[in-house]
């Protein structure tokens, strides 16, 4: 193999291995979004579970802005408002609300196990790549 020929292998085999980097870096922020988003599914959860122990009657507090409520009294502790998008929201139990949320959790945890599947094939695939590069240089 000529000198030429060795660096052109360098140079693509570099390129791979930082085309590798970035998309394991890109897998990595998508996880930890998914993550993010599972954490405020969680919440929500806990937050439905509390509200569905509340009577008619109750007061409660209804956040119009971060750190910002209002007072009012609850007038049906069994149903809830979930909008389910193009601007339409419907009325439902809230432990149908809850079941939806469950749901939208096991989603995330599928597609967060297909994104760890992929950030190992990546990585390995890097590290092969690595292993290409480092003797492509030894024989220099």
């Amino acid at each position: 193999m000529s000198q030429k020929e060795q660096e052109e292998m360098l140079q693509q085999k570099y390129a791979e291995m930082k085309y590798l980097e970035e998309k394991i870096n890109e897998s990595q922020e998508q996880l930890q979004m998914l993550e993010q988003q599972a954490e405020e599914l969680h919440m929500s959860q806990i937050g439905l579970r509390e509200f569905q122990k509340l009577k008619k009657g109750n007061e409660i507090l209804i956040p119009l802005s971060t750190g910002i409520f209002a007072k009012a009294k609850l007038e049906e502790a069994d149903w809830v408002l979930v909008n389910i998008g193009a601007d339409t929201v419907v009325k439902q139990k809230a432990e149908q609300a809850t079941d939806i949320l469950a749901k939208q959790v096991e989603e995330i945890q599928e597609l967060q196990q297909k994104i760890i599947v992929q950030i190992q094939r990546l990585v390995h695939k890097a590290k092969s790549t690595q292993k290409e590069l480092k003797a492509i240089a030894e024989m220099a």
